[in-house]
């Protein structure tokens, strides 16, 4: 069966929903400040200049400073009006928000709607930026500058220059942003990780924890492992912004890379869908990975700070070493000691190293040693 990676719909349905409940937060507290005091944060698009018509023009960001909003949004159901659509499509909407209702998150608080004659009445409006294009600039002919406009884009810049937005239009139209970004104000990531300790987990499961403790230290990760190297590519021509296949090209020179894909001679698995959704431990790639290889490579296709996507966190779940490519920092996106960061190592380093565990298996199991006290977590709808 050929192989196709998850469906990108998949992963932009986690992307929305993963940062549903800080959006949330944010919509209550901007929306019921008083007079909604009109200080404080410098947006983070900072490409964007003037050239928008005059009923658009740039408006005085919103103010962040924090003051009893926590009562506010707990009892407060909020208006969130989707502007445009999402890669082309309303329906895609309808499916990742019901998770916060059929997940029960913490923050629910909100009505969704797709009907602009209910701009004025909503608290906040969000716009799919790579859908601008298609639309043909389709925005409101006025706003109300103390409304809450955010641009939503969970692609790498590069991806977006090929959209054909004119992003010098919308200078200043907009007051918030949501993006992986850690430096927007609606953070987004492909997945968590947090730390256990018995003061976060129920009493009942106290002694099951232990257990699990002491299981993972007395187990080789390394037993029954075949296969040193093992990479997913299905990219678009195999080519990449970040030049990840040039970097594995040269590995190839010294170490065996099996690559299953569109991009290599290895099969397997079946294509997933929104409509099919999928467990990483119901999936046919990830288990032939966990079960037969000792590194899977996940390498980003672009390189831009904060570029995280849900191949590491996918993986991290598995019983094999991630080896990551990209240009963030890592400590602040998985466990310690979990990943083996390839652009600390030239290609023929880099296969040393790997070669170097693949002979040690008490160096190889120091890569599992996280496991005893965090969890990892991918597609959350709530987090």
């Amino acid at each position: 069966m050929a192989f196709t990676s998850p469906n990108r719909s998949l992963l932009r349905r986690f992307m929305i929903t993963s940062a549903l409940t800080v959006f949330i937060v944010f919509v209550w507290y901007n929306s019921s400040q008083d007079g909604r005091d009109q200080q404080g944060i410098s947006w983070n698009i900072a490409q964007f200049s003037d050239s928008f018509p005059q009923e658009l023009q740039a408006v005085a960001p919103l103010s962040t400073t924090v003051n009893n909003f926590i009562n506010e949004f707990s009892s407060q159901t909020k208006k969130i009006l989707i502007w445009n659509s999402y890669w082309k499509s309303k329906a895609l909407w309808h499916k990742i928000f019901a998770e916060l209702v059929n997940k029960q998150c913490p923050q629910n608080n909100c009505q969704l709607t797709i009907d602009h004659a209910e701009l004025n009445s909503s608290d906040a409006v969000i716009f799919h930026l790579v859908d601008v294009s298609t639309e043909k600039y389709n925005f409101p002919e006025t706003r109300d500058p103390n409304q809450i406009w955010i641009a939503m884009t969970y692609e790498p810049p590069f991806i977006l220059q090929y959209t054909g937005v004119d992003f010098k239009k919308l200078n200043g139209v907009f007051n918030r942003t949501m993006s992986y970004r850690t430096d927007g104000d609606i953070v987004v990531r492909h997945g968590t990780f947090s730390k256990i300790t018995p003061n976060t987990i129920l009493p009942s499961y106290t002694s099951n924890w232990i257990n699990s403790r002491e299981s993972i230290s007395e187990r080789n990760y390394a037993a029954g492992k075949r296969r040193l190297v093992a990479w997913f590519a299905s990219s678009r021509n195999c080519k990449s912004q970040s030049l990840r296949e040039v970097y594995v090209k040269e590995l190839q020179n010294y170490i065996q890379v099996d690559v299953y894909g569109s991009c290599g001679p290895y099969k397997c698995g079946v294509q997933k869908t929104m409509r099919n959704p999928y467990k990483v431990e119901e999936d046919d790639c990830y288990m032939l990975v966990s079960v037969g290889y000792k590194f899977v490579l996940a390498f980003e296709n672009s390189l831009c700070e904060d570029y995280v996507t849900e191949k590491l966190y996918n993986h991290l779940k598995l019983n094999v070493v991630p080896v990551v490519f990209g240009a963030s920092n890592y400590s602040l996106f998985a466990p310690p000691n979990s990943v083996i960061d390839a652009s600390q190592y030239t290609p023929e380093e880099l296969a040393k190293y790997l070669q170097l565990l693949d002979k040690n298996d008490t160096l190889y199991n120091e890569y599992f040693e996280w496991k005893k006290d965090y969890i990892v977590e991918a597609h959350d709808g709530c987090h």
